[in-house]
């Protein structure tokens, strides 16, 4: 299946107005010495916007947890918290930012309750840190999919309080697929490091959110569309089956 299939099914389109064009932003964290990891993220920074998950959401992983800004201008800032895993161990995690795959900054915890910042410019390679100007503001709507396979019917990519039992699934599969709205699609092309589990902020989407996704190794797939935190849909599928996801906004 190629990736221009994707592209036209999702019916994102592009503008005519040629808006800019912004690099995907990836935060990776996992644990830092191996082994399981858990951590909080307490936001992430682009156009200005800070893109945050369900408060009190808890992330745990065995593999890479990937987090995404599609569309963002710049400057870029994650900031990410290590947590209490189940079993009370204290499981240091490491976060890298990487623009169009390349890494810039990198930091890992220094225990239980250390939070981290990693910060770009928009340019592979740049002298960090970047001084993120202002107070970032909520998106007009915060639109998000959550990507993940599932260890038996279902997963979630975290857990909270009131769903301690939730689980971010198989870690390592592979996907592609695409996102935007009626006027911008973003392509996901697949590539090494676009594997389960990963949370996609859409920046600003006009009218409606679109996103298209599928397994490309014939792994169960399960792909989750949050506006403003609130689920609006679910969906799951294996061998190579689009997986459509649409809201009005």
């Amino acid at each position: 299946m190629s990736a221009v299939l994707l592209v036209v099914a999702a019916g994102c389109g592009t503008s005519g107005s040629n808006p800019p064009l912004f690099s995907e932003v990836q935060f990776q964290v996992k644990a830092n010495n191996g082994g399981t990891a858990s951590f909080s993220l307490s936001s992430l920074v682009g156009s200005n916007s800070s893109f945050t998950v369900t408060e009190g959401a808890k992330f745990t992983t065995s593999g890479v947890f990937s987090f995404y800004l599609e569309g963002a201008s710049p400057p870029y800032a994650g900031t990410f918290t290590q947590e209490e895993t189940e079993n009370q161990v204290d499981a240091p995690i490491s976060v890298t930012i990487l623009i169009n795959d390349q890494p810039v900054m990198s930091a890992v915890t220094s225990g239980r309750g250390d939070s981290v910042t990693v910060t770009a410019n928009g340019s592979a390679g740049t002298p960090t840190p970047v001084r993120i100007p202002g107070t970032p503001t909520a998106p007009q709507h915060l639109v998000r999919f959550d990507v993940c396979s599932p260890i038996t019917s279902t997963c979630s990519t975290f857990s909270t309080l009131s769903d301690p039992s939730s689980n971010s699934g198989v870690p390592g599969v592979p996907y592609t697929g695409s996102m935007g709205d009626q006027f911008m699609s973003h392509l996901l092309p697949s590539d090494a490091s676009r594997l389960t589990p990963g949370v996609y902020f859409l920046t600003n989407p006009q009218e409606s959110a679109n996103g298209i996704f599928a397994p490309i190794s014939g792994q169960f797939l399960q792909v989750q569309l949050f506006v403003d935190s609130v689920l609006k849909q679910t969906e799951s599928g294996s061998n190579s089956q689009q997986l459509s996801l649409k809201t009005d906004l």
